[in-house]
């Protein structure tokens, strides 16, 4: 897909060449998850960060998850490669285990996750802290991850079988 720039002073467009994240000195999955996590919002949604690089099941690891404003839980994948049907499959499968988390189970996932954050991410970081943050965040809902949102991200994506991504509430 081309991406162009608008130039209205001579009413034109033009496109901005593609580079990769190798060649900008930039590694493509720490630096996404960093920006993400330092956007005032991600995909028009405010999130409250509590994993990254978290380990969902034994074996893998989610890139990011999140609260966000309306208490739906946020699970961001970042992929590289060619994505496949199988990259979905994989994110799906994390699905279920951050489902059944309740709000302190939330709070010691972010607890936990301490080294896929930063310095200044973690300063003053106790459960109690993570809780007012939450709860701040959340507009002192009652009920959180009552819903999961999987957003998968990838410059490309080839396969004729994946169609679209939905929210599922």
């Amino acid at each position: 897909m081309k991406v162009y720039i608008v130039d209205q002073s001579n009413n034109s467009v033009q496109p901005i060449q593609e580079v990769s994240f190798a060649s900008q000195g930039l590694r493509e999955v720490s630096n996404l998850e960093q920006w993400a996590r330092a956007a005032d919002s991600f995909f028009e949604r405010k999130i409250y960060w509590i994993g990254c690089q978290h380990s969902a099941t034994d074996s893998e690891r989610s890139d990011l998850v999140g609260i966000d404003q309306d208490t739906d839980l946020i699970l961001v994948e970042f992929k590289r490669g060619t994505v496949e049907i199988d990259a979905l499959t994989q994110a799906f499968r994390y699905l279920p285990e951050y489902s059944s988390k309740d709000r302190d189970s939330l709070a010691r996932l972010r607890l936990d996750s301490q080294q896929g954050f930063t310095k200044e991410e973690n300063e003053g970081i106790n459960l109690e802290s993570i809780r007012t943050k939450m709860d701040a965040h959340v507009g002192g809902a009652d009920e959180i991850n009552t819903a999961q949102v999987l957003i998968l991200m990838r410059r490309r994506f080839y396969s004729t079988n994946i169609v679209g991504l939905s929210v599922f509430k």
